[in-house]
Protein backbone atom coordinates (compact mmCIF):
# COMPACT_ATOMS: atom_id res chain seq x y z
CA UNK A 1 0.00 0.00 0.00
CA UNK A 2 1.24 3.49 -0.86
CA UNK A 3 2.22 5.53 2.17
CA UNK A 4 2.43 9.29 1.57
CA UNK A 5 5.54 11.11 2.72
CA UNK A 6 6.87 14.66 2.84
CA UNK A 7 10.40 16.09 2.91
CA UNK A 8 11.13 19.74 3.68
CA UNK A 9 14.32 21.64 4.45
CA UNK A 10 13.91 24.83 6.48
CA UNK A 11 16.98 27.04 6.11
CA UNK A 12 18.35 29.63 8.52
CA UNK A 13 20.63 32.61 8.38
CA UNK A 14 24.00 32.27 10.06
CA UNK A 15 23.74 32.07 13.86
CA UNK A 16 19.90 32.26 13.75
CA UNK A 17 17.30 29.84 15.04
CA UNK A 18 14.11 31.68 14.13
CA UNK A 19 12.17 30.64 11.06
CA UNK A 20 12.36 33.42 8.48
CA UNK A 21 9.30 34.71 6.65
CA UNK A 22 10.68 33.26 3.42
CA UNK A 23 10.68 29.74 4.94
CA UNK A 24 7.24 29.84 6.62
CA UNK A 25 5.45 28.48 3.55
CA UNK A 26 7.28 25.20 4.20
CA UNK A 27 5.76 25.07 7.67
CA UNK A 28 2.32 25.52 6.12
CA UNK A 29 3.00 22.59 3.78
CA UNK A 30 4.02 20.41 6.71
CA UNK A 31 0.87 21.35 8.66
CA UNK A 32 -1.31 20.60 5.62
CA UNK A 33 0.38 17.24 5.11
CA UNK A 34 0.06 16.26 8.76
CA UNK A 35 -3.62 17.28 8.83
CA UNK A 36 -4.34 15.34 5.63
CA UNK A 37 -2.46 12.28 6.93
CA UNK A 38 -3.46 11.83 10.58
CA UNK A 39 -1.43 8.62 10.89
CA UNK A 40 1.80 10.34 9.77
CA UNK A 41 4.64 11.07 12.16
CA UNK A 42 7.29 13.75 11.67
CA UNK A 43 10.99 13.76 12.46
CA UNK A 44 12.74 17.13 12.66
CA UNK A 45 16.53 17.11 12.58
CA UNK A 46 18.29 20.35 13.43
CA UNK A 47 21.71 21.08 11.93
CA UNK A 48 24.40 23.76 11.90
CA UNK A 49 27.35 24.34 9.60
CA UNK A 50 30.83 23.35 10.72
CA UNK A 51 32.44 26.42 9.16
CA UNK A 52 31.25 28.60 12.05
CA UNK A 53 30.82 28.12 15.79
CA UNK A 54 32.28 25.63 18.23
CA UNK A 55 30.96 22.06 18.31
CA UNK A 56 29.18 22.80 21.60
CA UNK A 57 27.57 25.98 20.29
CA UNK A 58 26.51 24.31 17.04
CA UNK A 59 24.88 21.46 18.95
CA UNK A 60 22.81 23.92 21.00
CA UNK A 61 21.98 26.00 17.91
CA UNK A 62 20.81 22.93 15.99
CA UNK A 63 18.67 21.92 18.97
CA UNK A 64 17.02 25.35 19.11
CA UNK A 65 16.35 25.22 15.36
CA UNK A 66 14.63 21.85 15.54
CA UNK A 67 12.68 22.74 18.69
CA UNK A 68 11.47 26.01 17.15
CA UNK A 69 10.04 24.12 14.17
CA UNK A 70 8.34 21.67 16.53
CA UNK A 71 6.87 24.52 18.59
CA UNK A 72 5.39 26.22 15.53
CA UNK A 73 3.84 22.94 14.42
CA UNK A 74 2.42 22.25 17.89
CA UNK A 75 1.00 25.79 17.98
CA UNK A 76 -0.65 25.00 14.62
CA UNK A 77 -2.44 22.03 16.19
CA UNK A 78 -0.13 19.12 15.40
CA UNK A 79 -0.07 16.77 18.39
CA UNK A 80 3.37 16.58 19.97
CA UNK A 81 3.13 12.77 20.10
CA UNK A 82 3.50 12.82 16.31
CA UNK A 83 6.74 14.86 16.37
CA UNK A 84 10.26 13.66 17.12
CA UNK A 85 13.07 16.19 17.50
CA UNK A 86 16.72 15.33 16.95
CA UNK A 87 19.72 17.57 16.48
CA UNK A 88 23.18 16.90 15.10
CA UNK A 89 25.09 20.15 15.50
CA UNK A 90 27.58 20.19 12.64
CA UNK A 91 28.09 16.40 12.76
CA UNK A 92 25.72 15.67 9.87
CA UNK A 93 26.90 18.25 7.33
CA UNK A 94 25.91 17.08 3.89
CA UNK A 95 27.27 19.99 1.89
CA UNK A 96 30.94 20.87 1.64
CA UNK A 97 32.83 23.61 -0.13
CA UNK A 98 31.76 27.17 -0.66
CA UNK A 99 28.09 26.90 0.26
CA UNK A 100 28.17 25.65 3.82
CA UNK A 101 25.02 27.70 4.41
CA UNK A 102 22.97 24.76 3.12
CA UNK A 103 23.90 22.95 6.34
CA UNK A 104 22.07 25.60 8.42
CA UNK A 105 18.86 23.64 8.21
CA UNK A 106 16.10 21.74 9.94
CA UNK A 107 15.32 18.67 7.90
CA UNK A 108 11.70 17.58 8.26
CA UNK A 109 10.58 14.11 7.17
CA UNK A 110 6.99 12.97 7.59
CA UNK A 111 5.83 9.42 6.89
Amino acid sequence: MFKPSLYEEIYYEINKDKISNTEKYKIRRIVEFMNENPEAVLEIQGNADKATGTPEYNMKLSQRRAENVAKVLKDAGIDESRITVTYKGADANIYEGEDMSLNRVSICVAK
